[in-house]
């Protein structure tokens, strides 16, 4: 553990970013380690995998949580495991969505396959990532007041961490307010929308800002998305595609020309590079953090 090169006992105020940096740092050498090992074919498509499994369940819960509270009632044990649910399921989507994209970058090239038990690993280094590195950020900014301290094991205590219980009690909110919602996203699933329903201002409102911000609208997006569902496999979890065939998809579907096509693709797409903590201008290396995270700056990208 990374907390275990320091004395045991309390650690001072100021130091305390300098350690949750630390601590980020040692868990994202773990994983780019742990990653380099493995064989590069499958590896992302099995991690890609358990992002749509995730996505399902958070889905599936959102959608049924109206018939489970008409079924069962207001009982405890269902909030609870709803609240915990969403939760989880939220901490996970964060860390694997930040190892596709690192996978993406920065390919595997070892000889390892992957394994249940190897992506257990990179999904829980990742999360750590995540989590340390929003600590790092909420006493950087002094957004809480951590008090930190390294126990006779040799790990990181950590007392009145307001960031967190704010954390578990936005979650609980959004708990309630899913729940209390429920009957009306349930109705939206189960009621066909007119063909000629007029979309809500705040559509058109949407896209004028996204439009300025990215040059295409949500609109766009939305029909590029439509694109690319009607020329997929709905029997696959996922489907390869030259980069011919989409554009040929993309444009009988819409009518646009190659640059309205270029223009979204190359703004989603990710292409391999050397080093995943220093993409090409004009990014720059806090827009490849999961999250919020300073603390990878400091310690991996070096000046």
């Amino acid at each position: 553990m990374a907390a275990a090169q320091l004395a045991i006992g309390p650690i001072p105020d100021p130091d305390r970013t300098a350690v949750l940096n630390n601590i980020v740092g040692f868990c994202y050498s773990k994983l780019e380690n742990l990653i380099a090992s493995l064989a590069e074919e499958g590896v992302l498509q099995f991690v890609m995998q358990q992002h749509e499994a995730i996505l399902h369940r958070q889905a599936l819960g959102r959608s049924t949580i109206a018939t489970r509270l008409a079924c069962f009632g207001n009982d405890s044990r269902l909030v609870s495991g709803f609240r915990d649910d969403l939760q989880s399921q939220a901490r996970d989507a964060i860390a694997v969505r930040f190892l596709i994209e690192y996978l993406a970058a920065t390919p595997p090239s070892g000889q390892l396959p992957m394994t249940l038990e190897r992506f257990d690993e990179m999904l829980m280094l990742a999360s750590e990532i995540t989590n340390f590195g929003m600590l790092s950020d909420s006493v950087q900014n002094e957004l809480t007041d951590l008090k930190l301290s390294v126990v006779p094991s040799g790990r990181l205590g950590i007392r009145g961490d307001e960031y967190r219980k704010a954390s578990s009690q936005y979650m609980e909110a959004f708990a309630s307010h899913e729940m209390y919602v429920s009957p009306r996203t349930f109705r939206t699933l189960t009621v066909p929308i007119e063909a000629d329903e007029e979309p809500p201002q705040l559509v058109g409102e949407l896209d004028k800002a996204a439009f300025a911000e990215f040059g295409y609208s949500i609109s766009d997006l939305d029909r590029f998305m439509g694109a690319l569902l009607q020329m997929s496999d709905s029997g696959q979890p996922f489907c390869n595609a030259n980069r011919d065939d989409l554009d040929t998809a993309v444009r009988n579907a819409t009518g646009w020309n190659n640059a309205q096509i270029t223009k979204i693709v190359e703004s989603m797409v990710l292409r391999p590079r050397a080093d995943f903590l220093r993409p090409e201008p004009p990014f720059s290396t806090a827009e490849v953090y999961p999250g919020a995270l300073t603390a990878i700056c400091h310690i991996c990208a070096g000046p």
